[in-house]
């Protein structure tokens, strides 16, 4: 700090925000193995207006790394859930597309309510590797042999796992045609 800014505090900057990050992933992760929903307090709230929010915060970011994004939200989905950890939800399929979408490529997030009145949220963008094995992708701390070299922890789809079983949803992964689709049915 004596001599100013340099590679190395640039470096160890870099790495206290990552080790933060994942201290607090690691955190929200305990807290959720648990199954206490008083740690999370659900409440009536509307899943159109959080999800508008997080495409609205997201949405330069993905114009920055040269990547299309779309979404689909009808304006009057509602649902009794935790916010913050939908939100969470949403922040790391986001993240994850940042991170994976292929160059030049397409995210997109479709909320819709299917045939049995439950609320589908599907979370897809495009992918170099058709050849991941996705059994594994919402196990802790694995890592796709492809995306060693992108950052992250291999916890945030464990996560979302998480989050969603404790809304007694359920979460599904499909890769067709160099595009993955995550499907969360609450």
């Amino acid at each position: 700090m004596d001599h100013g800014k340099s590679e190395w505090t640039e470096s160890i900057h870099d790495q206290v925000i990552r080790l933060n990050t994942m201290t607090k992933q690691l955190v929200t992760l305990s807290r959720l193995d648990e199954g206490n929903t008083s740690n999370y307090p659900f409440a009536e709230f509307s899943l159109s207006k959080l999800a508008s929010e997080s495409v609205d915060s997201f949405a330069p970011t993905f114009k920055s790394k040269q990547l299309s994004f779309n979404s689909d939200i009808p304006s009057d989905i509602n649902m009794k859930g935790n916010m913050y950890l939908i939100n969470e939800l949403f922040y790391i399929f986001f993240d994850n597309a940042l991170k994976y979408t292929k160059s030049n490529g397409e995210a997109s997030l479709t909320i819709k309510k299917n045939q049995n009145k439950k609320i589908e949220i599907i979370f897809s963008n495009d992918i170099e590797d058709n050849e991941m094995d996705t059994e594994q992708l919402f196990e802790r701390f694995y890592r796709s042999p492809n995306s060693v070299s992108k950052e992250g922890s291999g916890i945030g789809l464990s996560i979302a796992k998480e989050i969603v079983e404790l809304h007694k949803g359920k979460i599904s992964v499909t890769v067709k045609e160099n595009r993955i689709y995550f499907v969360v049915v609450l």
